[in-house]
């Protein structure tokens, strides 16, 4: 059977097989555009080329215009017999349209995983290519340093009386162990009964703002009237408990 493209007017041969007793879309190979083509009692027909119209100028009877969403069978691009035509392409009845929203969903699901991944592991991420730092502060996300890799060492505590007043002497050390250059953070001391209740606790920095890999700093703080007995911690400001 031979289809005539409404738009276009390029001409096809298509067999009247493939079109189906209860229609197919198709498209037209040269100008891309689309209709609902039922098969024809004899002769060529001229698609209608818009919703509610009949179809003019065709060889055969009229066809009205149909909706999408007749039966059909796999997309088929057909070669055309008239000079300045293009391909016709049998369309899938709705099956692109499902193709392509399963393509975004799938689309969504992995950018959603990988969004997911360099927000829980963007520690990580800064150490192993510190370069991503600054792609996260573009973002407006400040990725602290990997507190793993800054470790506290040679930590005493001595009680002291000064002008009268009992106090709590704290010095130690702070080790870089990473291969890149880490800010230091805040620290915390506390001072816990043996239950575990924290009586005492107060937070100091180190005058040290940034250690270089391998380089190390000492601190020094105190407490007025500590407690007589109890436990001892120091830890970073932000570190997991």
């Amino acid at each position: 059977m031979e289809l005539i493209c409404p738009a276009c007017q390029a001409r096809f041969r298509v067999d009247a097989s493939r079109i189906g007793p209860t229609g197919r879309k198709v498209r037209c190979g040269r100008c891309q555009h689309e209709w609902v083509q039922h098969r024809p009692e004899e002769g060529p027909v001229l698609a209608a080329a818009g919703a509610g119209g009949m179809a003019a100028g065709a060889l055969g009877a009229a066809v009205p215009a149909l909706e999408t969403g007749a039966s059909s069978d796999s997309p088929l691009a057909m070669k055309a017999f008239a000079p300045g035509t293009g391909s016709l392409r049998l369309g899938d009845d709705g099956a692109g349209a499902g193709s392509l929203l399963a393509g975004w969903l799938l689309f969504f699901l992995v950018a959603g995983a990988i969004l997911l991944g360099a927000w829980y592991k963007r520690e990580w991420i800064v150490e192993n290519a510190p370069a991503a730092a600054q792609i996260y502060a573009l973002m407006g996300i400040e990725v602290g340093p990997p507190l793993e890799a800054l470790q506290l060492y040679d930590v005493t505590s001595v009680r002291r009386t000064v002008e009268g007043q009992r106090l709590l002497v704290v010095e130690g050390k702070i080790l870089n162990t990473s291969e890149q250059t880490l800010a230091v953070p805040e620290l915390q001391a506390e001072i816990s009964a043996p239950d575990g209740e924290v009586l005492v606790e107060w937070r100091f920095v180190v005058d040290e703002g940034e250690l270089l890999p391998g380089a190390s700093a000492t601190f020094e703080t105190s407490t007025q009237n500590p407690p007589r007995e109890g436990n001892l911690a120091i830890v970073f400001v932000g570190a997991p408990s």
